[in-house]
């Protein structure tokens, strides 16, 4: 595996710090700058690495190791820990520096070979030279910062192999330590990322250099617990979107789920460790910030029935946990988000139906959308399940009873013969939209009547206007709101693919299931774990290492290899739907 930084992050398991590479002023070169996730500007540049005074013209890395070439020499770069960086330049000289900013960053020498940088965002980061002396280049401004930093690691011989080390903290500095050699170092990155990858879903051999690629992205996007994060987190990138979202989480922990049950259920309950009192999820959380003004749409009992099926993640005790979670979360859009009191809960920004953009959303909002009360209906049926399970039965019934009302109310309010529509919930008015969000109802499964799940089918399959030969388009292409590069409006998601395909199965169409996923999986494949992909030439857009992107392919490409493998298929489920902890396709 080989990592082009100019695309995907050099980072590792459970670090804020990231090396990323963007255009220098200098053609075809690129700027290769150390970044931190944390605080209250997640993604600033901590500081510059450089190769004497060269723009850096390459930057290819494996898992461990970071190679830069410049113009006259070359440096590595090793994470070799979540909180310490090593630099190791082959001419002699290594420097990395920080230009002038607004707020303030001291320099506090630490002895001849190590300083301590100060930041206003209250983290610190200890530069020591690790071989040779430490040039110091940080003029005070005469107020209360220093004008720029320039820290230079200079062997004696001016020529040979210098090293540095860059090490972060925050309240306390650490003391002094030894460092392991480099290689050593390199090895210890290199063989956790392998044991993350032997414990990664399978996929056929086709997919193996997309499975590497992808078992780094989500190994590489987790962060460790701190602040606001109380257990070990998936990001959904280290590119820009420095976060975890509340429905990103649920793929990456499916993902998971077979071979990391502890983590999984990590990823599923980080959001639900802030959850409001008023039952609501916040929309997204980092370790210093949790954002309230959205929502996502509750795909949570969806997620959670599936762990149940698909794993062994779900105990007893973690049932127990969850259950007056998810409960509240469910009360919640009844409650706050049902203003006409008609018993269908709205969406009151396309933001908390996770497909921004959307043209469900074109004439406003509040909106009453058929995917909202599907997804509600499967959370209504897992709490069932779950109350039962607990030995709650009244409460099990009466989770059924309000799933059975709300399955009426959806089919009454959005069916218009065999299609199904939104509507604006504070007049009524139709909204007959070209948007792929028309399909997720399908979700719902055997709850949904024959003759509409008949009708979504036929718009997924071959002659439907959605898919294309690189996938599901999340607006038909032949829409006139159709745009290439238009976010909710085109372009090919990955959780969309994998919540329709599971759909599909469950509904017994697995050759269609199987078609789409291949598609996705191929697009992986050739353009990366992307954000999103243009829907009629397969090219990767917007952020191209996006976490639950890389976490989708792994689960359906190991979908496609159980289905080379399975003598039979499953028989199709019968509703309401049991929930065995047998793993099943």
């Amino acid at each position: 595996m080989e990592i082009d930084i100019r695309r995907v992050p050099f980072s590792r398991r459970g670090s804020y710090l990231a090396v990323v590479a963007r255009d220098s002023d200098l053609v075809g070169a690129v700027d290769v700058v150390l970044r931190s996730l944390r605080g209250v500007r997640p993604g600033q540049d901590l500081f510059h690495l450089g190769v004497s005074d060269f723009a850096l013209t390459s930057g290819r890395a494996d898992a461990a190791l970071l190679r830069l070439a410049g113009v006259q020499s070359s440096i590595e770069v090793c994470m070799a820990d979540p909180t310490t960086v090593r630099l190791r330049a082959d001419g002699g000289v290594v420097t990395i520096s920080r230009p002038a900013s607004r707020g303030s960053h001291t320099v506090i020498p630490l002895g001849r070979r190590s300083v301590e940088v100060a930041l206003d965002d209250g983290w610190k980061y200890r530069v020591t030279a690790l071989s040779g002396d430490l040039d110091v280049d940080a003029p005070w401004d005469g107020v209360q910062s220093a004008r720029h930093i320039r820290l230079t690691a200079r062997s004696s011989a001016g020529t040979g192999s210098v090293e540095m080390a860059i090490e972060e903290y925050q309240a306390r500095r650490p003391p002094p330590r030894t460092h392991p050699p480099f290689e050593r170092a390199v090895a210890a990155v290199r063989a956790d990322f392998q044991s993350w990858l032997a414990a990664t879903l399978t996929t056929p051999a086709a997919y193996a250099g997309a499975r590497e690629l992808c078992a780094y992205a989500c190994w590489s996007t987790l962060v460790n617990a701190s602040g606001r994060l109380h257990r070990t987190t998936m990001y959904a990138s280290k590119n820009w979107m420095h976060g975890v979202w509340s429905w990103d989480h649920c793929f990456n922990a499916m993902a998971l789920a077979a071979t990391q049950p502890d983590l999984a259920w990590d990823q599923f309950m980080t959001i639900f460790d802030h959850i409001h009192p008023s039952g609501l999820l916040p929309d997204v959380l980092t370790d210093t910030q949790r954002g309230w003004s959205y929502c996502k749409p509750p795909v949570h009992g969806w997620t959670l029935r599936w762990l149940m099926r698909n794993s062994d993640v779900v105990t007893e005790p973690r049932l127990a946990e969850v259950y007056p979670l998810l409960s509240a979360w469910s009360r919640w859009w009844f409650r706050d988000r049902d203003d006409n009191g008609d018993g269908v809960p709205q969406y009151n920004h396309g933001n908390e139906s996770g497909w921004d953009n959307s043209t469900a959303f074109m004439v406003g909002v509040p909106v009453d959308s058929p995917d909202l009360s599907a997804y509600l209906i499967v959370q209504l049926d897992t709490l069932a399940v779950i109350a039962d399970r607990l030995g709650r039965a009244d409460e099990s019934r009466e989770w059924t009873d309000r799933a059975d009302r709300l399955t009426a109310s959806m089919v009454e309010r959005f069916a218009e013969g065999s299609t199904m529509i939104a509507r604006r919930a504070d007049t009524g008015d139709a909204i007959r939209h070209s948007s792929l969000l028309s399909a997720m109802p399908l979700v719902a499964g055997r709850r949904l009547p024959e003759a509409l799940r008949a009708h979504i089918l036929d718009q997924l399959g071959e002659d439907g206007p959605y898919l294309t030969p690189h996938g599901l388009a999340t607006e038909a292409p032949s829409s006139a709101a159709y745009e290439a590069d238009g976010y909710w409006r085109g372009p090919i998601w990955a959780p969309v693919t994998f919540l329709l395909t599971e759909a599909m199965r469950e509904l017994g169409e697995l050759s269609l299931a199987d078609a789409v996923s291949r598609r996705f999986c191929d697009l992986v494949l050739t353009a990366g774990p992307a954000e999103n992909f243009d829907a009629l030439d397969g090219r990767g857009l917007r952020d191209p290492a996006f976490s639950w992107t890389a976490s989708t392919f792994l689960l359906l490409a190991h979908k496609l290899q159980d289905a080379q493998t399975e003598e039979t298929d499953p028989q199709p489920l019968t509703d309401p739907p049991r929930m065995p902890l047998t793993k099943k396709r």
